[in-house]
C-alpha cells in the first residue's frame, strides 16, 4: 500500500505587508514595532531566534537575544543592534498567531558587493 504525503499550504495565513501605518516595513525592528503583542521565529544569518512579546520588547530596548543553530542548549547571545538591523526577506503569520521570518544581514551584502567591485578593478 502506497502512502501519499501531502504538504499543507495552509500553514501560513497572512503575509506581512511591506507598509504599515504609512511606513515601510523592511527590517526586523520594523516588524517588532508593528506587532508588539506577537511571538516571532526568525531564521537569521546568526541562527534561529525565538521571541515572545516580552522578549521582543527587551530586544527593542537593547537587550541581546540568544540565537541557536536548531538545537537548544547551544545558544549564543546576539547584540540587539545586529538583530534589529536585519532586513526581512519574507515574513508570514501562522494561524497560531506566531510570525515566521527569514532575514538577511545588510552589512554582509554590502561587504560582498565591495569585494566583487574590488575584483573587477
Amino acid at each position: 500500500m502506497k502512502k501519499e504525503i501531502k504538504m499543507s499550504t495552509e500553514f501560513y495565513c497572512e503575509e506581512f505587508p511591506t507598509e504599515q501605518n504609512g511606513r515601510q516595513v523592511q527590517t526586523l525592528k520594523d516588524l517588532l514595532e508593528a506587532c508588539p503583542e506577537d511571538c516571532f521565529h526568525f531564521m537569521t544569518p546568526f541562527g534561529y531566534v525565538d521571541l515572545n512579546a516580552q522578549d521582543a520588547e527587551q530586544l527593542r530596548q537593547g537587550a541581546a537575544m540568544p540565537a541557536h543553530a536548531g538545537e537548544s542548549g547551544w545558544e549564543i547571545p546576539i547584540p540587539a543592534d545586529k538583530l534589529l538591523q536585519q532586513e526581512l526577506v519574507t515574513a508570514r503569520k501562522a494561524k497560531n498567531g506566531q510570525w515566521y521570518a527569514i532575514t538577511t544581514d545588510p552589512q554582509q551584502e554590502l561587504e560582498e558587493s565591495e569585494q566583487v567591485r574590488e575584483i573587477h578593478l
